[in-house]
């Protein structure tokens, strides 16, 4: 897979999959489903935040960081994608590339919880 063909919103989008497709003993994954959030939401909250991800180098950072919360809680009630959201919102800002297209590498885990 060549990850520099992906956009910003496609790369998160793929990093909310990877993040619950990863077991992590008790934390929502592939085959552990909490009482109120399963997998489900997690994907869901991937899909929900790109295309906002997507325009980030179009609007301030916070901004960025808060629509993209903002779009996860359309799909979701659950804080399913906060971290990746926090990771990622920075990377298009054309100061924090140089001027350069980087290859981007994702933690093999990221904790997150599920509440309400």
């Amino acid at each position: 897979m060549d990850l520099k063909n992906f956009t910003v919103g496609q790369l998160a989008n793929l990093a909310c999959t990877l993040e619950v497709m990863a077991p992590k003993p008790g934390n929502v994954h592939r085959a552990a489903d909490f009482e109120d959030c399963s997998a489900t939401d997690f994907l869901a909250s991937g899909i929900a935040a790109g295309p906002v991800l997507d325009s980030a180098d179009q609007q301030p950072l916070g901004q960025t960081i808060y629509d993209a919360i903002v779009a996860t809680k359309v799909v979701t009630s659950h804080n399913t994608n906060l971290g990746i959201v926090l990771l990622i919102a920075r990377w298009p800002k054309p100061h924090m590339l140089g001027g350069r297209t980087v290859a981007c590498r994702f933690p093999s885990t990221c904790w997150m919880s599920c509440t309400t």
